[in-house]
C-alpha cells in the first residue's frame, strides 16, 4: 500500500532526514521569506502526495505499475518536480525559498511513509539506508527530467521509462527492474509482451501530461503562485 501516515503517530524524524533537509536548505539558500513559503507549499505538496491514489486506476490497472511505496513515491516525485521548476522562475529570494520548503515536505513526507510501509519496526540502519537511496532517486530523477524538458520527446520519455516505469523491457521480458524488499519489491506484470507493446502509448501519454501540466503552471501569475 501508499502507508499514508496520517493513521500512523508522527515519529521523530531520522537524523538522515534532517541532514537532507539541512543540506537543501544550504543548497536552496535561505532567507526571511520561509514562514509564507512553508505554509503555501504544504497545500501544494499535498496535492502532488495524493496524486498516485486520485490516478489509482490509470497507474495501477492500465500502466500496471504495482501498488507499492516505491510507485508512490516516483509518481508524487514526478508531480514535485512540476512544481519546482515554476517555483525556480520565481523572482528571488522568493525562489528558492519556495522550492526548499516544497521539497523539506516531500522528504518529512517519505520518511513517515517509509516508516509506516515498515510498521516502524525496521532498524534505524534500514531507514537510513532506504533515505539515502530515495536521496539519490530524486536527484537522478530531476537531472533526467530537467534534461527532458528542455529537449525532445524522446528524452523526455526516456526519463519517465527510467523513473516510473523503472526500465521495464531492459530484461527483455516486460517486468519491472527493482531490488527486492519490502520498500523497492516490484511484481513482474501479467503478459510481459502485451506490456512492452503498450509502452510506447504509456510513455506517450505521460509526455503529454508532463508538457500539458507545465504549460498550465507557467500560465499561472507568480502572485497566484506564491498565494498557493
Amino acid at each position: 500500500t501508499n502507508a499514508s501516515p496520517s493513521n500512523t503517530q508522527t515519529p521523530e524524524h531520522s537524523p538522515t532526514t534532517i541532514a537532507v533537509v539541512k543540506g537543501l536548505a544550504w543548497l536552496f539558500g535561505s532567507g526571511s521569506k520561509t514562514s509564507t513559503a512553508i505554509r503555501e507549499t504544504r497545500t501544494a505538496y499535498d496535492l502532488c502526495a495524493k496524486r498516485d491514489n486520485e490516478e489509482s486506476k490509470f497507474i495501477h490497472e492500465v500502466c500496471r505499475l504495482s501498488p507499492t511505496y516505491q510507485t508512490w513515491f516516483q509518481i508524487a516525485n514526478l508531480h514535485v518536480w512540476m512544481v519546482r521548476t515554476r517555483y525556480r522562475a520565481l523572482p528571488a529570494p522568493y525562489g528558492k525559498a519556495f522550492e526548499q520548503e516544497f521539497v523539506n515536505h516531500f522528504f518529512l513526507d517519505i520518511e513517515d511513509r517509509m516508516r509506516a510501509a515498515l510498521n516502524h519496526k525496521a532498524p534505524e540502519r534500514i531507514v537510513k539506508g532506504y533515505l539515502t537511496e530515495m536521496r539519490d532517486q530524486w536527484m537522478g530523477a530531476t537531472f533526467s527530467f530537467d534534461l527532458g524538458l528542455v529537449g525532445s520527446d524522446a528524452e523526455l520519455s526516456g526519463a519517465i521509462w527510467r523513473n516510473l516505469f523503472a526500465s521495464r523491457g531492459l530484461d527483455g521480458k516486460g517486468e519491472l527492474i527493482g531490488k527486492p524488499g519490502k520498500i523497492g519489491e516490484s511484481r513482474a506484470v501479467a503478459d510481459g509482451k502485451a506490456a512492452l507493446a503498450e509502452l510506447p502509448f504509456h510513455l506517450y501519454v505521460f509526455s503529454a501530461y508532463i508538457r500539458r501540466e507545465l504549460k498550465r503552471l507557467e500560465s499561472i501569475s507568480d502572485e497566484d503562485v506564491m498565494a498557493g
